[in-house]
């Protein structure tokens, strides 16, 4: 079943390759960038690597825990079948026959895991293409291909553990199977703890990533993506017209933005802060570089994603190409740079080259949790600029009808004439299919994300609860002997647990020191869910078998002492 569980799993995300998304548009503010800029569908490509490679992650933690169960429930069963071993080999059995029968039982227990778990994972790879909301096509074969054939070489050893110390002679048989110690339920117990704190871990960077899906309400708004190929002035004065035709209180929001700007989304690029008397580290720092997040907006926009203004003012309709620059910044930049968090009045100087300006810094907003998918990647710092000012020559226009206004049609041919020629309407969505578009890949990883951490948990827990099971059942003869001279019940019931607790606290110790070796900085809140899943594994593993022991009868455990030749 662990090796069923592997191949599913390994299958399903293994086999999903090349994933896209409808890019977003590039947009010109007519504004020389840095050479260090890149735009919101670099974001979203690089939330797609990132995210992949945390299911990768989760994969190889999946292999691992996988392989890890079947090395040691085969470990255990060879100290249980060692009894059976030397029968067949006093018998006459030659040492090349049962490895054959070795090779032959892992070959069928590798045959049926891939047979059981080979369908469920090509259901869930097309299962995983169909669902993801853009283009998807499967992986190179080489990856599963070798997943699959570690899986199998980890079965075929565990099958051949049995016969790998057998006599050259055959030896009369003296005794039964001998408990194998602590060092395999303690070792499966912290590889196992430390497998299960990488994907927890893993798991906790994927929610840093895929950012938040909840938005402020919103009405039935329209979304217009245009595309304007004039010179900045010329966009600035039809953006301007535009918003001017429109904006007389026909609708409730009419807010022109750069593209994703509405769901967090921006152009990323350093800008030079103007931080006044700031010091870093002893060292005076009047000028300071920062990464941020560039957008355009109107004057409806804050108003459309639901963020306050906390000091100054917002953009205006006022703010147009001939009048002075001004900017807004959130309060992550005007906390962190500028000096006394007072930002109002100060400048900032946006792009570099000819093209470059100092913006004036009129208000600050709060800070926003971009909604968009690879907003998480973006810096936390957001400068907001007029887009009158610095036009973008990709917009996207949103529109929120009020209670008695006109229809969308009047806007439409507004939108028509102050566009003219060079611009035209590349798209028309709503705003909550919007919306649902930038959820819908989050919510793709989210689920396999889960998928995956929950079937790490499930072989670790599950591992460990055989493991245990097979252990305490090779110490029946012992638990017997002392059932057999007195102990009572429950004396022999606190011998068995008491020994499953050693080995969990040991595990424990083994776990975080390789997680310390391996992952790095440990973390309480990742470890302690995860222990305690392993030691509730652990103590109910024990607990059947050193029931039964301890409810037998003493003439039984010595009845049963003999029959195994002690």
């Amino acid at each position: 079943m662990a090796g069923a569980t592997a191949v599913a799993a390994v299958l399903t995300v293994a086999s999903v390759g090349s994933l896209r998304l409808d890019p977003v548009p590039e947009a010109d503010f007519g504004i020389g960038l840095t050479a260090l800029a890149w735009s919101p569908e670099a974001s979203r490509q690089g939330a797609i690597a990132a995210l992949g490679a945390v299911l990768l992650g989760l994969v190889v933690a999946v292999l691992a825990v996988a392989a890890m169960t079947v090395l040691a429930l085969s470990a255990a069963r060879a100290s249980a079948r060692r009894l059976e071993i030397v029968v067949r080999r006093s018998m006459g059995a030659s040492r090349w026959q049962l490895r054959s029968a070795g090779l032959v039982e892992g070959g069928m227990i590798a045959a049926a895991a891939i047979a059981v778990g080979a369908p469920v994972g090509v259901a869930g790879a097309k299962w995983a293409i169909a669902t993801w909301p853009g283009g998807a096509g499967l992986a190179s074969i080489g990856i599963p291909a070798a997943a699959l054939l570690g899986l199998v070489a980890v079965m075929l050893l565990g099958a051949l553990f049995p016969m790998l110390s057998l006599p050259r002679t055959p030896r009369i048989v003296t005794r039964g199977a001998i408990p194998h110690g602590f060092v395999v339920p303690i070792v499966q117990f912290g590889i196992s703890l430390s497998i299960l704190v990488a994907a927890a871990q893993l798991t906790r960077r994927a929610d840093g990533l895929i950012g938040d899906t909840r938005a402020v309400e919103r009405t039935s708004g329209q979304i217009y993506q245009v595309r304007e190929g004039a010179r900045p002035e010329e966009r600035a004065a039809r953006y301007t017209s535009l918003l001017r035709q429109i904006g007389d209180g026909t609708f409730d929001v009419v807010s022109l933005t750069s593209p994703g700007a509405s769901v967090g989304l921006g152009t990323v690029d350093f800008v030079i802060t103007d931080c006044g008397h700031c010091t870093q580290g002893g060292i005076a720092t009047p000028l300071r570089i920062v990464p941020v997040t560039l957008s355009a907006i109107s004057r409806d926009t804050f108003r459309a994603i639901g963020v306050r203004t906390v000091r100054g003012r917002s953009i205006g309709d006022s703010d147009s190409w001939s009048s002075t620059r001004v900017a807004v910044v959130n309060e992550a930049l005007a906390r962190a740079h500028f000096e006394q968090g007072v930002a109002v009045g100060r400048k900032v100087l946006v792009g570099r080259g000819p093209g470059s300006a100092w913006f004036t810094v009129v208000g600050v907003v709060e800070d926003r949790k971009a909604v968009a998918f690879g907003g998480a990647l973006q810096p936390p710092s957001a400068l907001y600029v007029s887009a009158l000012q610095l036009p973008p020559s990709a917009a996207e226009l949103l529109l929120r009808p009020g209670i008695a206004g006109r229809p969308l049609q009047h806007a439409e041919q507004a939108l028509q004439r102050a566009l003219g020629r060079s611009g035209t309407v590349v798209r028309r969505v709503a705003e909550a299919e919007r919306l649902r578009e930038e959820a819908a890949p989050i919510q793709w990883f989210s689920r396999l994300v889960r998928l995956e951490g929950v079937i790490v948990l499930a072989l670790s827990v599950c591992g460990m609860f055989a493991v245990m099971l097979l252990w305490v059942n090779a110490l029946q003869p012992e638990l017997a002997v002392r059932r057999a001279v007195g102990a009572q019940r429950r004396h022999v019931l606190g011998y068995a647990l008491a020994r499953a607790l050693v080995v969990a606290l040991i595990g424990v110790a083994v776990g975080l020191w390789i997680t310390q070796m391996t992952v790095g900085m440990l973390e309480s809140a990742v470890i302690g869910p995860s222990a305690l899943a392993l030691l509730a594994a652990t103590l109910a593993g024990a607990l059947g078998p050193a029931w039964r022991a301890a409810r037998a009868a003493p003439a039984a455990g010595t009845a049963a002492l003999e029959g195994a030749g002690f």
